[in-house]
């Protein structure tokens, strides 16, 4: 009796320790891949990055830019055109090469409130 209470005991501990780690499993594993959908390539087109909200992780990890290009870029916020990056000097005409195309601008549509007129 005291054997089996101890057996019961240790296997709740494996199955509650285990639960965790299969739970994360599933949620990292791709489903499996069925043999009856037609379409052989659904690779995404990459996501481009607003300029104005990209964290400077994001900068990094979309863009391939280093920690200081970053670090620029958020300071020299806000940007009208994905052009200041170059205009600015913020980045090399080859670097600029490379990024452009994953980027954009999306500008504040709000427009500024009128400024009071003193009498």
């Amino acid at each position: 009796m005291f054997r089996s209470r101890w057996m019961l005991l240790a296997l709740l501990t494996i199955a509650l320790a285990a639960a965790p780690v299969a739970r994360t499993l599933a949620a990292t594993t791709p489903p499996a891949h069925s043999g009856s959908s037609k379409s052989h390539s659904t690779k995404k087109a990459p996501e481009k990055v607003d300029l104005n909200a990209a964290s400077r992780e994001e900068l990094m990890t979309h863009l391939g830019v280093d920690g200081p290009t970053a670090d620029k870029i958020v300071a020299a916020r806000p940007f009208k055109s994905k052009s200041e990056l170059k205009s600015r000097h913020l980045v090399t005409d080859s670097e600029y090469g490379k990024v452009e195309g994953k980027v954009f601008v999306k500008t504040s549509s709000a427009t500024p409130a009128p400024m009071p007129t003193t009498k």
